[in-house]
């Protein structure tokens, strides 16, 4: 773990910080924008919920930045310090948290923990409280989360100290017919199904994770690569496709492995080694392949274990 940045910024004047860092890769950054702020402008599933979820993977993942930080929204819809204080490991007994705020942690504790939390009571309990298009939006939420959250710490963004901070919520942006250009990326069949129930996040989504495909910094076969590798870490893929030994490429998938359940061990010596090999903007790309390919891999373990069709109301 480190709190000194480990890129640069690639905006002049400015610090480098998640914005600065990632617009090293200009075309993700602004299809990132577009994806996060249509996530936080739709009041299909709550902003409340939305922020009790962030909040809880926040702590899970560790990630200091997340934790101190508040959006507007939520806050303005009345959820409070109370509220937030309750979303620890004892909150089944929480008297400040919804039935319903209650299974879409449960659900957000399978993601980014332990897949075999969703067990049947569980899917039943997100039945019972959302609608196909809401658990859509807590899928997608919760993987965006979680790979937000692991870029931050992996690219060395934590402050040394922050106080608590509200910001203002993400904003939707204008979204024009170039919106769906790209090449077509295969996303699981069981996470395509149920992020299928909200079209425009979909469809936004495929544009930010296909950026990574079309710009063409990493290539597809080191993509694929990390995808294999993530899963392999997870026990949960086809065994990696033998290729010539290549301490370099090594390297990067060693880095990559790192990112499912030890993004906090990744040395400064280890993350040099990618930004010198891939320059500072395939340093950012490549850390951003790795933390989606596992928010991806952990979404897909986890709605392929649920025993009845959650999200059907």
């Amino acid at each position: 773990m480190s709190t000194v940045p480990r890129v640069s910024s690639a905006i002049p004047g400015a610090p480098a910080h998640f914005g600065s860092v990632l617009a090293h890769q200009p075309a993700l950054a602004d299809r990132f924008a577009d994806l996060y702020g249509a996530f936080w402008a739709s009041d299909v599933l709550s902003a409340r919920v939305k922020e009790i979820c962030r909040m809880r993977n926040a702590r899970i993942t560790a990630c200091a930045f997340c934790r101190q930080v508040r959006f507007a929204k939520p806050i303005a819809a009345g959820l409070d310090e109370t509220v937030i204080d309750d979303v620890t490991d004892d909150y089944p007994n929480s008297g400040s948290l919804t039935e319903a705020e209650k299974a879409a942690l449960r659900f957000t504790d399978a993601l980014i923990f332990d897949p075999a939390l969703f067990d049947e009571a569980a899917s039943r309990a997100i039945d019972r409280h959302f609608t196909r298009a809401q658990f859509a939006e807590l899928t997608l939420g919760v993987m965006l989360f979680l790979a937000l959250a692991k870029v931050l710490i992996t690219l060395g963004l934590e402050p040394e100290h922050l106080d608590r901070t509200e910001l203002p919520t993400p904003a939707r942006r204008t979204w024009g017919a170039s919106a769906t250009d790209g090449p077509h990326v295969a996303i699981d069949p069981a996470v395509e199904r149920v992020l299928g129930a909200s079209p425009e996040l979909l469809a936004r989504f495929r544009r930010f994770y296909g950026e990574l495909w079309r710009d063409g910094t990493l290539g597809a076969d080191l993509l694929a690569a990390v995808q294999q590798r993530i899963a392999r870490v997870h026990a949960n893929g086809a065994p990696e496709a033998q290729a010539p030994r290549d301490p370099s490429r090594e390297a990067l998938l060693a880095y990559a492995a790192q990112i499912p359940f030890e993004h906090h061990a990744i040395t400064d010596a280890a993350a040099a080694q990618v930004r010198e090999t891939l320059g500072e903007d395939g340093f950012v790309a490549f850390t951003v392949a790795a933390a989606l390919s596992d928010a991806l891999c952990r979404a897909r373990m986890v709605l392929e274990s649920a025993t009845v069709d959650a999200g059907t109301a």
